[in-house]
């Protein structure tokens, strides 16, 4: 039996992980987190207001950090965020050597229920 860690790095390489995030993206959002702690608000986007500006959390890391897409647009792509991690996760899975046996799983099977990425 392999250990837990080798099963998450089959699906989730280092450039995969380096492309969501970088080191200095991640220690930014910790110190965000940790000084929302020590100055609660009742909502988020008050840290950014023009008002009740926290000038710690927003110089640091920017409201809106990703521009969002033109939600009209043909080409939008309402899962552009995870994209590449999809692609990488589905790439992973087509290297895989096929087992002898496949099971199919009651979420593989067709439902009537609504799906908002459609």
């Amino acid at each position: 039996l392999r250990e837990p860690v080798e099963y998450f790095r089959q699906y989730f390489h280092l450039t995969l992980l380096n492309h969501i995030i970088t080191e200095s993206e991640l220690e930014a959002f910790l110190g965000t987190l940790l000084k929302m702690g020590l100055v609660p608000k009742p909502r988020y986007a008050m840290y950014w207001s023009t008002e009740l500006r926290c000038d710690a959390i927003a110089d640091a890391m920017s409201r809106n950090s990703k521009a969002v897409l033109d939600r009209e647009s043909p080409s939008y792509d309402r899962l552009f965020k995870i994209r590449p991690l999809i692609e990488s996760i589905r790439q992973s899975c087509l290297r895989l050597e096929q087992e002898e046996y496949q099971s199919i799983d009651e979420e593989i099977i067709p439902c009537k229920g609504r799906n908002k990425l459609k």
